[in-house]
């Protein structure tokens, strides 16, 4: 349990799964209705897609582009520069550590 606990923590395997979630298999013949359960690894900070572009940060964490897409986390608003960099951020915003920069700063 440790190990798997280890490696579903791994700011890497954390990236690749939520882009994942936001960029994945579009295919049909990957699609199957499988049951499904909890994600075991970490949870994720609660963070919502918004409408508008008010947000704390003027320029995209990832491309330091214009910000046009923004998300909420407990109140607070954070902007991207599209939907891909937002979406990828909300579905693990701790396995990004830019965002997690200016989130803390």
């Amino acid at each position: 349990m440790v190990y798997v606990g280890a490696h579903l923590a791994h700011p890497s395997f954390r990236r690749w799964r939520a882009m994942s979630l936001i960029d994945g298999a579009d295919q049909a013949f990957y699609r199957r209705d499988y049951p499904r359960r909890d994600w075991p690894g970490p949870v994720r900070l609660p963070t919502r897609a918004v409408e508008g572009s008010e947000a704390e940060n003027a320029a995209c964490p990832y491309s330091g582009a214009p910000v046009t897409h923004v998300l909420e986390i407990y109140g607070r608003r954070f902007g991207f520069c599209n939907a891909f960099c937002r979406d990828k951020t909300v579905a693990d915003a701790e396995a990004w550590p830019k965002f997690m920069a200016i989130y803390h700063s």
